[in-house]
């Protein structure tokens, strides 16, 4: 999911395990501990476990994480430091929006990793029905030459895989 970072281990046997502590860093020095997860105590056989940070809006692209793991006595240890990074869909930051009132179709293109856009209309048949390109950071498109329907606009770069999908309903 977009805005979490799901983090998932597993024991193989378990003495006295009290709990884990799910610590945080952003320099893999600092930790804070983010959450708690109770242990299984004592067990020979194999326990999964996971945890949901829900906290990462606004971090930084890598993020490292650890568990403490502590015993019923108090004792504890910590686990290897896990680098996680964060996925970033570069298509995210594409808006489109159709105004039925002018009859344009306007796709705003925020990222600047993008250097040129490929932007197609397409009916429900799979046919273009319009096709532009485009450096600049939006594009309006005039719709008012197609029949009233649901369209598909499809807004893709050749830097990049993937693309942005919108439906749109023109009436």
């Amino acid at each position: 999911q977009k805005n979490k970072t799901e983090l998932f281990w597993e024991t193989a046997s378990e003495i006295n395990n009290e709990k884990f502590e799910i610590e945080r860093s952003l320099n893999s020095f600092d930790f804070e501990k983010i959450g708690e997860i109770k242990g299984s105590g004592n067990s020979n056989e194999n326990v999964r476990y996971s945890f949901d940070d829900l906290n990462i809006q606004g971090l930084p692209e890598k993020v490292y994480y650890r568990l403490k793991q502590i015993d019923f006595d108090g004792k504890h240890q910590f686990s290897n430091i896990v680098l996680v990074k964060k996925m970033y869909n570069p298509y995210e930051d594409i808006s489109v929006k159709y105004n039925s009132s002018t009859q344009i179709v306007r796709v705003s293109l925020n990222n600047p990793e993008f250097a040129s856009y490929g932007i197609g209309i397409y009916d429900l048949n799979g046919e273009q029905v319009i096709q532009a390109n485009t450096e600049a950071t939006y594009l309006d498109i005039s719709t008012s030459d197609l029949a009233k329907g649901m369209y598909i606009v499809r807004v893709e770069s050749a830097e990049q895989p993937g693309a942005k999908y919108q439906k749109i309903v023109i009436q």
